[in-house]
């Protein structure tokens, strides 16, 4: 699913089958856990390129909140592996970053994220969806609070 602003269904969607409705369910469930960062700060990942033969990128930021998503893409690149930095985070701050769709989830610090970034390793034609959040700021004796 592409998230980047309006989101609508058409077609025949009572000849659905249970499968294909569970599938759709499971992407409005997504993209209603991210719309609210739809109209925050909006950066481009990588310039848009005048071919299809590249990667994109994109990540939707609450200054706020410090929370937010980046998307990325692998259209027809013949690289098999993109490296994404993160735009605006909170540099001091360490973030949990998780995968709607795969539910995998990891931890890691907005240093790494703003000047390594990130590798994103996808098969052509296919996306991904990465949710972040900075991780509460411990509390005595280095004890984190629960998020």
């Amino acid at each position: 699913m592409c998230v980047g602003g309006a989101f609508g269904l058409s077609g025949r969607i009572h000849e659905w089958s249970p499968a294909a409705r569970q599938t759709v369910r499971k992407n409005v469930d997504i993209f209603k856990g991210l719309r609210q960062f739809i109209g925050r700060d909006f950066y481009l990942l990588l310039p848009q390129a005048p071919t299809e033969k590249t990667w994109a990128g994109w990540q939707f930021h609450d200054p706020a909140s410090q929370e937010g998503f980046l998307q990325v893409f692998r259209v027809q690149s013949p690289e098999a592996w993109h490296q994404f930095v993160f735009k605006a985070i909170d540099p001091a701050r360490t973030y949990a970053l998780w995968d709607p769709y795969s539910e995998e989830r990891f931890e890691m610090s907005a240093e790494k994220l703003r000047t390594e970034g990130l590798r994103f390793d996808l098969p052509e034609l296919s996306s991904r969806v990465l949710r972040y959040r900075p991780i509460a700021r411990s509390v005595a004796r280095g004890r984190r609070l629960p998020t």
